[in-house]
């Protein structure tokens, strides 16, 4: 195998150090060892290398013996058997100082070749680097045999030197991490196409957009581009005042310089026309609509390169035509983001589960990760305190701003530069999103009622029903009077358009992690939970309450217009996208309304917050989250029973459903304490005949049923059933409920006949009532069918159960499953009979 290199250091286009060419070298020979038949003896190594190339085995042996972990690191290390040397620089060359000055001649006469100074330097006599290779290559790799073969002669160059522009602010970081695929993607896209190259680095503020150009610029300045010059593009006086610095740089004597437009089109002349490449960086183009001319300002050579560094997605319309010259910025992958943090926090738990968590909290955001890993540090706290002290202290941390801090900006027109932090970053966004408001604002009332949901998939369709349910017009629903700016000024109806409108608008300024529509219509959205963060912690608490209270009607009538015959009937995935906003309200109920619940900024509108809960509880229940419907039951609960008193019927409700719960968790002692309460209690204020004291002597006798208590569980069935026809009617699905239950008795008792009486009677009815396909009536054929088969009538049992199947793969389809166990119980039964 061979493996190449530029020979030529002084003429090299290679612009990688010499770890990154060890790496390299490693990963090819792997590859190349990987095609080897298995089961044969591993082939020895033998490596023969010239000059440069000898420094890169050195190098790579090194990081194999290091990585040994690594399994084709480990085979390559322990196979390498012999190694040839032709003119390898061991400890450096004075050549390497003159390849240098050879290099600027070569950039200064656009031949097109560069030299890879950082390689260069490395090869310097005396060079640290090599020395350091030599000592570790001696300690760590493996025994072998070495020859070395080497020239004498001196290499002659001829002496010149270009003068290189290097005009960047002063605040690279020194712990920068990761990016590294964002930095070849530049590199990538500005190598392409015709002029003028430019590409777009975008995203929300704090991802570290100026961090990566400075990084770029670093990188470039000795390799690439022997001129570079950086821009504040904030506002089209900020671009020229930069022209205005880059003029005194390259102006020559007699240039015409008697005003700023002046120096303006001296350096556009200059950039279009010079013979030497270059890059011009304008960093913060953060608001497009305010300075919509920044093309004026962008001068067009096949030698020139321009690197954007925007949080406004109006940006694009740079490279309008170019999708792959607009980078995108995301977090950082976890392991920089572990990195960063362990790096500013000064801490060695590289592998703890409790940075993974903090990096995870914080989105893999790097300004917040720099933030919290300086708080960490001057706090002296341990990773695992961290968590703890970002739920008591999370303004605090996001505030702080570190000393010497590398993240600054210019603020409106001051020359002054100031440090930034997360929370003046998104501050900027929102002055932004404040100029652009419509006159109700509803753009910023919009995201910050968004804050207090769930911020990873907010749906439209909470909105879309809030409108389309105002007929229930809870007292809460004046707190969101402004979102009839959503509606149809002519229908009244919810307009779907004006709210994609408002969050193309808070996407644009990168306040919306994102959104799309669904198959069903509606939009979906997500924010970024720092965002959130942010926004919650910006909010007074009065606001903060409101936009709670505002939350959970959404949500709460979202549930309520839904409720149908004892359950939401609503498709799994809305059930789905509503859990976590009940789990994001509770959060924010301990921490913004269990404060003020004493003294709630409206007594009526708390109330109704209750009443909310009351809905989410029931959710909970009927979604098997029972611990979590158990809490919001006992508060409901207490709250109704303060307000109403024991007797009151909302009271009364809600220990049913707290009773079932308990039900559900097979906890029959504490169910049947409150169901006997709540029996006993309606019985005596409502009335042995009212719906509510029959449901609780019906939950009461399920409860005893479940116990194995048939008589007792008989008795009141009987009374329940009874009343029920007397009251309802014989046809009324409450009635057909009770006779179900009590064939179901009846049944467990043994008592066949008395089962196949009132099953045959409760499917006859609700086939006539409710229809051969309706679930209820599906059920009493099941029942039916095994009660048949328990009175070893097979025929009859297999006869309806295969009607049963047929209704069930009509209604429901082949994949529920109910069809696959009624499917199961046909073919064992069929089986058996045989």
């Amino acid at each position: 195998m061979t493996f190449g290199y530029d020979s030529t250091v002084a003429f090299s286009k290679s612009v990688a150090k010499i770890e990154d060419k060890a790496l390299e070298l490693l990963n090819h020979l792997s590859a190349r060892r990987s095609l080897a038949v298995p089961g044969k003896p591993a082939r020895p190594i033998v490596f023969i290398c010239h000059s440069l190339g000898g420094i890169v085995v050195k190098k790579a042996l090194v990081l194999a013996h290091d990585r040994n972990s690594n399994l084709d690191y480990r085979d390559i290390s322990a196979n390498t058997k012999a190694i040839a040397f032709l003119g390898v620089p061991h400890e450096g060359s004075d050549i390497a100082r003159w390849a240098g000055f050879a290099a600027n001649l070569l950039k200064s006469v656009s031949i097109g070749t560069s030299t890879n100074t950082a390689i260069v330097s490395d090869l310097e006599k005396g060079s640290t680097t090599l020395a350091d290779i030599s000592r570790q290559f001696v300690e760590k790799a493996p025994d072998m045999i070495l020859y070395t073969f080497y020239e004498t002669e001196r290499l002659h160059v001829a002496e010149a030197q270009t003068p290189l522009y290097y005009k960047v602010p002063n605040r690279r970081v020194r712990w920068f991490v990761g990016r590294e695929d964002i930095l070849q993607n530049i590199d990538k896209a500005l190598s392409e196409g015709s002029a003028p190259h430019i590409v777009v680095l975008q995203g929300m503020g704090g991802q570290g957009k100026s961090q990566i150009a400075l990084e770029y610029c670093h990188r470039k300045k000795t390799t690439l581009y022997p001129a570079i010059f950086w821009v504040d593009a904030s506002t089209e006086e900020t671009t020229k005042r930069s022209f205005w610095t880059i003029s005194e740089d390259i102006k020559k004597p007699g240039d015409d310089l008697h005003n700023i437009e002046a120096r303006v089109d001296l350096v556009l002349q200059k950039l279009r026309s010079w013979p030497i490449r270059w890059l011009l960086v304008f960093d913060n183009y953060d608001n497009p609509n305010a300075f919509p001319n920044i093309a004026d300002f962008i001068p067009q050579n096949e030698l020139g390169a321009i690197l954007v560094t925007s949080r406004h997605a109006d940006s694009e319309a740079l490279v309008s035509d170019q999708s792959d010259h607009v980078i995108k910025l995301q977090g950082l992958d976890k392991d920089a983001a572990i990195l960063l943090l362990t790096q500013r926090g000064q801490s060695k738990d590289f592998e703890s589960k409790d940075a993974n968590k903090i990096v995870e909290r914080l989105a893999y955001h790097p300004l917040a990760i720099t933030q919290a890993g300086a708080y960490i540090r001057k706090a002296e706290l341990q990773l695992c305190d961290f968590m703890e002290h970002y739920k008591k202290k999370r303004e605090r941390i996001l505030k702080n701003t570190p000393p010497l801090s590398q993240y600054r900006k210019r603020l409106g027109n001051n020359d002054e530069e100031t440090s930034l932090n997360v929370f003046t970053t998104w501050e900027l966004s929102f002055q932004q999103l404040e100029i652009q408001a419509s006159e109700n604002n509803r753009e910023t009332k919009l995201l910050t009622l968004l804050a207090f949901l769930d911020n990873k998939d907010i749906s439209e369709q909470l909105f879309a029903e809030f409108k389309a349910s105002e007929g229930l017009q809870p007292k809460s629903v004046e707190l969101i009077i402004w979102l009839n700016a959503f509606t149809n000024g002519a229908t009244g109806e919810w307009d779907s358009d004006a709210f994609a409108e408002v969050l193309i608008i808070l996407r644009d300024l990168s306040l919306l992690q994102g959104f799309g529509q669904e198959p069903n219509g509606f939009y979906h959205l997500s924010l970024h939970p720092l965002i959130k963060d942010w926004i919650r912690l910006r909010t007074s608490k009065p606001i903060g309450q409101e936009n709670t209270y505002m939350a959970a009607t959404l949500v709460g009538i979202m549930l309520a217009s839904s409720w149908r015959n004892e359950d939401f009937e609503l498709p799994l995935s809305v059930k789905q996208n509503i859990l976590p906003h009940i789990v994001a309200l509770e959060e924010t109920y301990q921490e913004l309304v269990i404060p003020q619940a004493k003294n709630p900024v409206d007594q009526d509108i708390f109330h109704e917050y209750i009443n909310w809960q009351h809905w989410f509880a029931k959710f909970l229940l009927r979604s098997g989250l029972y611990h979590f419907a158990i809490i919001l039951f006992q508060r409901v609960a207490a709250h109704k029973k303060e307000c109403f008193g024991l007797e009151h019927p909302d009271t009364l409700n809600c220990m049913n459903d707290l009773a079932s719960t308990f039900w559900n968790q097979g906890r029959w002692k504490e169910a049947e304490e409150l169901f006997v309460q709540a029996m006993e209690t309606s019985s005596r204020v409502l009335g042995l005949e009212h719906p509510s004291t029959l449901t609780s002597m019906a939950n009461l006798a399920s409860t005893f049923w479940n116990q194995g208590r048939w008589k007792e569980a008989e008795e009141l069935e009987v009374q329940v059933m009874e009343t029920r026809k007397r009251v309802l009617g014989l046809e009324h699905p409450s009635t057909l409920t009770s006779m179900a239950n009590l064939g179901s008795t009846f049944w467990n008792q043994g008592r066949w006949k008395e089962a196949v009486e009132l099953e045959v009677q409760v499917m006859q009815t609700s086939s006539r009532v409710l229809g051969l396909e309706h679930p209820d009536t599906l059920t009493s054929m099941n029942n039916l069918a095994f009660t048949f088969w328990s009175l070893d009538l097979k025929n009859e049992a297999i006869e309806l159960m295969s009607e049963v199947v047929e209704h069930c793969q009509e209604k429901i389809g082949s994949d529920h499953p109910d069809t696959i166990q009624s499917i199961y119980t046909l073919h064992e039964w069929q089986d058996k009979i045989k």
